[in-house]
């Protein structure tokens, strides 16, 4: 029997929060902006003094508890994260669940005990060296792209950014889209813009860098890709035989800031904005 989605089939969705009945479930209502997730936060000062900022989006959430740096911050942000969302699960199967006023100091608990079994091995392991843009070789181009997620608004951005073997601005995009399936998926298609901002820009011995390792991995796979964003894929390689010499590169989070911030900076504008030879004032410098 053939599977019809329940779309098509026109079943009305509940998307209202089945915590509170208030709002819209999205990932950023459900684990920080509902009252039962803001309970078990507030309840832990590091965590509390956060809502004193805006955030579009959990993972602008987890961003932030990453700045913090301190690994047992982030696990224990990370695991109360995971309990909420536990939580959430078994309230709407009618099962038993922590009360609100304990998760804190239940999750705290976990996490000491977690440390306390792992120091000797944390102690021990290689700190890895903060990653940091590097300059292409002469007579090439590296193009940095990213997006950033949006879910309270339905939309996500993209950001990317191409500079010389001197570090000097060649050209650089913010463009809004449409909030896609997944963050690989937006990965992808931002990869895939900066490739044909390459072109548009007669660039074509590029080094393309993005901070999704998935994405890259797939791209420089020689077998098809078999993800949802597999046909974006497929689209990259294709325009990418345009261009004399190309190379997809995985670099982390901090090593994309440029365009992580072009990315963040597209909620400005209407649709998209493009730069030759110069950046955003706000960017510049």
């Amino acid at each position: 029997m053939r599977h019809v989605p329940s779309v098509r089939r026109q079943i009305k969705v509940d998307e209202t929060c089945s915590l509170c009945n208030e709002y819209q479930e999205t990932t950023l209502h459900i684990l920080w902006l509902c009252d039962h997730a803001k309970a078990v936060w507030q309840s832990v000062l590091c965590f509390a003094k956060l809502y004193q900022r805006n955030f579009r989006s959990f993972m602008d959430v987890v961003e932030a508890v990453m700045e913090q740096r301190p690994a047992f911050t982030v696990a224990f942000f990370s695991t109360i994260a995971w309990s909420l969302w536990e939580r959430r699960n078994r309230i709407r199967e009618n099962q038993p669940s922590w009360p609100l006023h304990e998760i804190g100091n239940r999750i705290k608990e976990m996490v000491v005990e977690f440390f306390n079994a792992h120091e000797q091995v944390s102690c021990s392991a290689p700190r890895i060296p903060r990653a940091r843009w590097a300059p292409p070789p002469a007579g090439s181009y590296k193009a940095n792209f990213d997006v950033a997620l949006f879910e309270e608004s339905n939309f996500a951005e993209t950001g990317v950014v191409f500079r010389d073997c001197m570090g000097e601005v060649i050209g650089a995009l913010s463009q809004k889209i449409l909030l896609p399936q997944s963050v690989e998926h937006a990965e992808a298609l931002a990869a895939s813009r900066a490739v044909q901002l390459a072109t548009e820009l007669c660039l074509f011995d590029v080094i393309f860098e993005g901070d999704s390792l998935r994405v890259i991995t797939a791209i420089n796979s020689a077998e098809a890709c078999r993800a949802m964003f597999g046909h974006i894929i497929e689209e990259i390689r294709g325009h990418s035989l345009s261009l004399a010499r190309c190379q997809f590169k995985h670099i982390r989070r901090e090593g994309n800031s440029l365009a992580h911030a072009l990315a963040r900076r597209a909620d400005l504008i209407a649709d998209n904005d493009i730069w030759v030879e110069e950046l955003p004032i706000d960017l510049d410098g």
